[in-house]
């Protein structure tokens, strides 16, 4: 992929309906306004759009509160959904533009990191639950309201769907524009 101030290169499994279906892709639905959070079929929405039409920057709106959202992706089961939008559809939604400057963070630095930081340094937080084994992404802003001056690292997360113990995973790209993660359950 480019980096996020240049073009963007969308991988294979991310560019169609139809691709999207081969590759076994996850899709989302994520509004702002709600924090609904909606799966959606990639097979149903092939036959209804077909199999050629792209979901980058759509901006559907939301079946709870009808304010525009944005389409989520991931590569399969254990893996973090990513929006497909970029920075003139970030824009369009009223998203900050992601740092141009993207870099490598150190253990002790993320150690730290409160969820004001991690939303600063364009980080993506989300939980993984160790009984369901899947990955989901988290709210910040929920997370800065009500433990704003915690670090992530000291925080307890539970899972949404089964109440098991989850741990947090951070994720962003390093100066070589490659993802990274840190999952604090490895420390």
């Amino acid at each position: 992929m480019g980096d996020r101030t240049g073009p963007i290169y969308v991988m294979a499994w991310q560019r169609t309906l139809g691709e999207m279906m081969a590759h076994g892709s996850l899709l989302a639905q994520s509004c702002g306004a709600c924090k609904k959070w909606t799966r959606l079929n990639v097979a149903d929405l092939a036959a209804l759009m077909g199999e050629d039409a792209s979901l980058w920057d759509r901006q559907p709106a939301c079946p709870s509160c009808g304010q525009p959202s944005r389409i989520m992706a991931s590569a399969g089961e254990g893996t973090p959904f990513r929006a497909l939008s970029t920075p003139a559809g970030r824009r369009a939604l009223g998203a900050p533009d992601p740092s141009p400057k993207a870099r490598d963070f150190t253990a002790t630095e993320l150690l730290a990191f409160t969820p004001e930081d991690v939303a600063k340094a364009n980080i993506d937080l989300s939980i993984f639950c160790a009984a369901c084994r899947v990955l989901r992404p988290i709210s910040l802003d929920r997370l800065v309201a009500g433990r704003g001056v915690q670090p992530v690292s000291a925080m307890k997360f539970r899972c949404g769907k089964c109440r098991g113990p989850g741990s947090a995973l951070l994720s962003w790209r390093d100066h070589n524009n490659e993802y990274r993660s840190f999952d604090f359950a490895n420390l």
